[in-house]
């Protein structure tokens, strides 16, 4: 988030515009994922099951 902030406000990078911009609730999607940040401050209600195998994240549903 931090990163698609500081983009998003480009050569205007201030304080202000970062934090108007991360509170915006834009949408941001991650590899074809949207995350969408309200007053809830979720990102996302989607829950991942997950595994580390060989020091990399795995889907526990393709195990």
């Amino acid at each position: 988030m931090a990163i698609v902030g500081l983009q998003r406000c480009g050569r205007d990078l201030s304080r202000s515009c970062f934090l108007d911009e991360i509170l915006r609730g834009e949408p941001v999607e991650i590899d074809g994922f949207e995350l969408r940040f309200g007053n809830d401050n979720q990102g996302s209600d989607a829950v991942f099951l997950t595994v580390i195998r060989g020091g990399r994240y795995v889907s526990a549903g393709s195990m």
